[in-house]
């Protein structure tokens, strides 16, 4: 089946390159969204306004933490990301 969706112009342009890059349409894209949606039983992300949540920072924190005394490394790019996973 096919459907028809209307997307802003100025964001397909801009993510149409990225998900090209990860060899996946927009159409793709959008399927891959839905089936979260199904999954999840709802939006697949948090919906939040303002600003990040006290969990959000704790993370944060703790990821400092952890990269401050070595027991994870912060990656710069997506090159050391790549060399990271063994790509």
């Amino acid at each position: 089946m096919s459907t028809t969706i209307r997307v802003n112009s100025e964001i397909k342009e801009q993510v149409t390159p990225i998900l090209n890059t990860l060899g996946i349409s927009v159409g793709e894209a959008v399927n891959m969204f839905l089936h979260q949606v199904k999954l999840h039983n709802g939006i697949p992300f948090d919906l939040i306004v303002g600003a990040p949540s006290p969990e959000f920072w704790a993370d944060v924190e703790e990821t400092r933490k952890a990269v401050e005394n070595g027991t994870a490394e912060y990656i710069h790019n997506d090159e050391e990301l790549r060399r990271a996973l063994g790509l």
